[in-house]
């Protein structure tokens, strides 16, 4: 098995690369025509465009203005053995460690100790799909799916429309990158119950709270529960002490990570962004016709070519994983339509969609006050 993942780890590892083949021609992945467009570079000519005039695909505006600098000021207070309590920079000065989007203490962050920052950003972005792929494949694995099944499918995850728009931001690909991990582990305890699976799944959501997209995190958990309650009642396991230890395991990173939680909900206290109006979330939730994207993203247009004619920003409105994926999808639902699997995931995904669309009762929904 050992072998296996290492073979696998290689061939994820040259798919992400020809992915990122520009990083080997001395670019890296970051948003940097956007510079050229922000003061005080736009008062002048770059690269033979006149000032002002450099075209750029206006997506990923956070990544050059808030994610990147965020996470280089605390990782350089790191490296001086102080903790980014205030970040000076933001307007008259903000919370930094407070703001859970910088992910101060992200784990891998350690990578930023190991390289020049710019290095260790390249690596930082390249991680989550490799990750996010190879993870996957270690979750279809254990529940019997064919190698190239696993492997068609963990480059179907990492390579899908959502992961890679918001690639370039890295707090988010580096939250979802866990999920998969959580399927794996949570099927491990279910059949094979052991504590190191419980410590790793721990160390998991340790990890995963701390990346920098609280949101995500919420689904992550709720995903899990929801995949663990289910497969337990299946296997008449519910009612055991495997359930109270998974509970636990999930309730100990919380209480691990409340030097971040506790500040960074104080700070949702005091921020200046409003609830929004029903008027504002029918806006932001995607029409029924929005469905189209599903099996054609650019139907109404895309950024990179200037043409993205529908309200809001492109890349929250994605949902495209791949035609061929889709139909796959599809006709597992009548070939393997008894496998517990199919049942679960396509609640996962009917669920997904009454929330990501402006279906029935689902804005009502958006007016509850929570603060995420």
């Amino acid at each position: 098995m050992k072998k296996e993942i290492i073979l696998i780890a290689l061939v994820f590892f040259c798919v992400v690369a020809i992915f990122f083949y520009p990083v080997f021609k001395g670019d890296m992945p970051f948003p940097g025509d956007l510079l050229v467009g922000t003061n005080p570079y736009n008062s002048r000519g770059f690269n033979g465009f006149a000032a002002g005039g450099v075209p750029n695909k206006s997506q990923g505006t956070d990544v050059i203005r808030e994610l990147y600098p965020w996470k280089h000021f605390a990782i350089e207070m790191f490296k001086k053995g102080q903790i980014a309590f205030w970040n000076p920079y933001d307007f008259s000065g903000n919370p930094l460690m407070a703001n859970f989007q910088s992910g101060a203490f992200y784990p891998l962050n350690l990578i930023f100790f190991a390289l020049p920052f710019n290095g260790g950003w390249t690596l930082f972005i390249f991680l989550a799909p490799f990750l996010s792929a190879l993870f996957t494949y270690l979750y279809l694995r254990e529940i019997k799916i064919g190698k190239v099944a696993s492997i068609f499918s963990g480059i179907v995850f990492a390579f899908s429309s959502y992961m890679v728009v918001w690639m370039e931001y890295g707090n988010i690909g580096h939250t979802f990158l866990w999920l998969p991990l959580g399927l794996f582990l949570t099927e491990k305890l279910i059949n094979d119950f052991k504590r190191k699976y419980l410590f790793f799944l721990i160390a998991l959501f340790f990890t995963a709270s701390l990346a920098g997209y609280i949101q995500g995190y919420s689904y992550i958990i709720i995903t899990l529960l929801y995949y663990y309650f289910v497969k337990s009642i299946y296997s008449k396991q519910i009612l055991t002490r495997k359930t109270v230890l998974y509970c636990i395991a999930i309730l100990i990173p919380a209480l691990l990570t409340s030097f971040q939680l506790f500040p960074t909900l104080e700070l949702f206290q005091h921020s200046s962004r409003g609830n929004y109006s029903l008027e504002a979330i029918e806006k932001l939730l995607n029409p029924w016709w929005y469905l189209i994207t599903v099996i054609a993203p650019d139907f109404f247009g895309n950024p990179a070519s200037r043409n993205h004619f529908f309200y809001g920003t492109y890349i929250e409105r994605v949902s495209y994983f791949g035609v061929i994926p889709f139909i796959l999808a599809l006709s597992a639902l009548f070939r393997f339509r008894k496998r517990k699997e199919i049942a679960i995931f396509g609640v996962v995904f009917i669920v997904s969609l009454l929330l990501a669309y402006d279906i029935l009762f689902t804005k009502f929904l958006y007016l509850i006050p929570v603060p995420v």
